[in-house]
This record gives structure tokens, sequence and C-alpha cells, in this order.
């Protein structure tokens, strides 16, 4: 399963974000849906590996990824602070291999939230060293 791709972990706020990501091109970033994992993508993310490089991560509870406990705000799993995990994982991987801000998400459920608050967290990087994320398209599976 994601043969020739990498596995890795890396830091989110507050949280561990497991990630799978290989191809080359401009990235995608493939969002699970509730209650599924990254391995949702495991028979589409190969093909997009031809053109794309392919990001599939856990979102913060599911999966691999770490499940920080939570409070009566539960602040820690809100969408802003899933979006913010993966802006973060934008970056960190663009420093070693993606090279690149643009990020076509495709995800199930938590999508409309998710794109939400990754609108809200680019404005919040107008003045920020590394260009805003652009995002030139938004498909859903649900």
């Amino acid at each position: 399963m994601f043969e020739g791709f990498v596995r890795t972990h890396v830091p989110g706020s507050g949280a561990l974000i497991n990630v799978t990501y290989g191809g080359t091109g401009p990235p995608v970033l493939c969002l699970h849906g509730y209650p599924q994992t990254h391995v949702i993508w495991r028979y589409v993310a190969p093909a997009l590996a031809q053109r794309f490089t392919v990001v599939c991560p856990d979102l913060r509870g599911y999966g691999d990824s770490e499940k920080p406990s939570s409070d009566a705000s539960h602040a820690s799993y809100s969408k802003r602070t899933m979006a913010r995990d993966q802006l973060e994982l934008r970056d960190a991987l663009a420093d070693q291999q993606l090279g690149g801000v643009i990020m076509w998400i495709i995800g199930g459920t938590l999508l409309t939230g998710l794109a939400l608050a990754l609108f809200v967290a680019w404005l919040g990087q107008m003045g920020r060293r590394r260009p805003p994320i652009h995002v030139p398209a938004v498909a859903m599976n649900d």
C-alpha cells in the first residue's frame, strides 16, 4: 500500500501528524473525512502521483496521528486547529521535499469547515515569509 511513498510524522499545533507523501509535481493535499484515515486514498494516490506530489495526512485524532486530550471547548479538535496542522504540514514538507505552495484539497465531510479555516489561516499569513496558500480547486468526495 502506497508503494514508493514516504511515511513520516510532522509536528502540528500540539499533535504529531502522520503523513504519507510521494510523486512529483505540484502538491495535492488529500484529506480524509469521518471516520476514515489517509488509507482511503490508497487507490487514488498512486495515479495522482504520476503528475503531482500527493500528500495524504491523518487528521489529528485519526489513524496514526496523535490524539491530544480535549477540554470543554474542544479547541484542540476545532476545524481551525486542524487547518493549522495542514498549513504547518505544508511548511514542514516544503522545506524538505515539495518546494511549492499550491495544494489542491480533496476531502470528505470535513472539507467545508477545513476549507474555510484554511482560507482564514491564509488571510493571517499575508505578512509571513512564505507566500500564502493558493487553492486552485476544491473537490468534494462524500
